[in-house]
């Protein structure tokens, strides 16, 4: 489990969790009160601090040289899976072998899911096999299961990516290697969807969210599908986004502001600069 200032959740994240299960939990900043205080509360957690805001990819992989099983899951502090989730995506990994298995997720308004699809965009057939799985090219990873020695092969999560499009190009060098990514229709988890921090961040998480979108976006095609075609697949909505900023620079600053953002952080792209923006660290709570 990755968490980032999720102190207002995590307790219930991680009492909704079979005690039977070794947790480890990476918090992304210096806060090394918190992950104490998790360690002396629950007796089946191991909890450490990255030190600063690294990133999703780079603090999952700095928890995963601390695993020692075969298999491990990847949890959002948000997620909530149901009592059999992660036993039954287990049983499914094993038997058939495969690359990645995630559950059916259930969001807040109590609707399936529907975050799954094509590595362009493009919808894919919803149809089943006999074991009620699904397979897909990408699919939001808020709960994952894969094979500890396999994610290690094919090089962890991208630490260039600070957020969003992570999960992707780790579900694309899985099929480059021959691998299934399968959602497990006999298995289920709950999702809150962005809100394993503490709710007085969520617009600056947003702002954030907004840039990196659009840096990983670009970087991820140019990685896999090279620079003219990444250009062609995402400046479009560049322009879109240059046009939501003027128009809502008139009517709704806030959300001028994040269509900027996601402007700038294509330029930072196509530039190939790092991904340098962060949240505004100075309005995180004590």
């Amino acid at each position: 489990i990755v968490t980032f200032h999720s102190k207002y959740i995590i307790d219930k994240c991680l009492n909704n969790l079979d005690k039977n299960f070794k947790i480890i939990l990476a918090e992304n900043s210096d806060d090394t009160t918190f992950t104490q205080q998790l360690m002396n509360k629950y007796n089946n957690v191991f909890s450490f601090t990255i030190g600063y805001d690294a990133g999703f990819g780079y603090a999952v992989n700095r928890a995963l040289e601390k695993v020692k099983t075969d298999y491990f899951v990847c949890l959002n502090p948000d997620s909530f899976p149901n009592k059999d989730c992660i036993n039954q995506i287990f049983k499914t990994i094993k038997r058939k072998e495969c690359g990645m298995v995630v559950p059916i997720t259930i969001k807040e308004n109590g609707k399936e899911s529907t975050e799954y699809g094509g590595f362009f965009g493009e919808k894919i057939s919803k149809d089943k096999d006999k074991d009620n799985l699904l397979q897909v090219d990408r699919v939001s990873g808020n709960l994952f299961i894969m094979n500890t020695n396999f994610f290690n092969k094919i090089g962890k999560f991208d630490e260039n990516i600070f957020v969003n499009f992570e999960e992707t190009d780790l579900q694309k060098r899985i099929k480059d290697n021959k691998k299934e990514v399968l959602i497990d229709y006999n298995a289920k988890t709950k999702h809150l969807e962005g809100k394993s921090a503490d709710p007085s961040l969520q617009y600056f998480l947003k702002c954030e969210g907004a840039w990196h979108f659009s840096w990983s976006q670009f970087y991820f095609f140019k990685k896999h599908y090279g620079f003219r075609r990444a250009f062609n697949l995402t400046f479009s909505s560049f322009i879109k986004n240059s046009l939501r900023f003027l128009y809502y620079f008139f009517h709704n600053k806030r959300q001028s502001k994040i269509s900027l953002l996601h402007s700038k952080g294509f330029i930072y792209a196509l530039l190939n600069k790092s991904p340098s923006y962060r949240a505004e660290i100075n309005q995180f709570p004590k």
